[in-house]
């Protein structure tokens, strides 16, 4: 989640300000954009563990290549890349869908707010500050909890790409669940209660944090 949701967040909000500028090619641009998250989660993981397989993956063929690295990379069977591979994977898959969201958001703004800022002044990044991430902040915390859920309850990538390894090292909660009951054959009610009031928990502190932020 510590990687998965910021690189999520900064993905689709620098991919919807690129959708958001009129540009020949951009409704081609939108549709390729959004074909990571319309391909099922299990495919997605067939491929980037093609891609990241330490023995004939394609990114050590390409790194090898460019003499980049001297030996090939075992990215699934390292524990700390192990849980880079998974999080670059799992924003690959999410990060189009809040691209969408945080576009819709974009178009809802007056482009008269833009317009009047320039007049005074303001530059773009100025413009961004005071005007775009301001009324964006609905949208940022729909984005922002939805986001957060999915990432603590993957399992479709887990299962394909790692399967909770190395040395349990990419094992989430869903992972945990899934192998308390069916290897274990421990239901696990205590720990379904612990997610669900963990998951109740980031939603009441995100709520709190732009309520005070709303405050000042």
């Amino acid at each position: 989640m510590a990687m998965a949701v910021p690189g999520v967040m900064v993905f689709g909000l620098l991919a919807s300000l690129l959708l958001n500028e009129a540009f020949a090619g951009a409704r081609i641009l939108r549709v390729a954009i959004l074909l990571p998250w319309a391909m099922p989660a299990v495919v997605s993981g067939i491929v980037w563990r093609w891609i990241l397989n330490g023995d004939y993956g394609i990114l050590n063929s390409l790194l090898f290549q460019f003499g980049i690295v001297h030996d090939y990379i075992p990215w699934l069977s390292q524990p700390v890349l192990a849980r880079i591979s998974l999080a670059v994977a799992h924003i690959w898959r999410e990060g189009p869908l809040a691209a969408i969201f945080f576009l819709a958001g974009l178009q809802t703004i007056s482009p008269d707010l833009y317009s009047a800022a320039a007049v005074d002044g303001a530059g773009r990044v100025a413009a961004f500050r005071r005007i775009t991430v301001p009324l964006l902040r609905p949208t940022i915390l729909i984005v922002l909890v939805y986001e957060t859920i999915v990432a603590a309850t993957t399992f479709d990538l887990v299962y394909v790409m790692t399967g909770g390894g190395p040395a349990d090292a990419t094992s989430l909660i869903s992972w945990y669940a899934y192998a308390e009951v069916f290897k274990f054959l421990d239901l696990g009610t205590g720990a379904a209660l612990a997610f669900l009031i963990a998951m109740v928990g980031l939603i009441l502190l995100y709520l709190r944090v732009l309520r005070s932020e709303e405050q000042h």
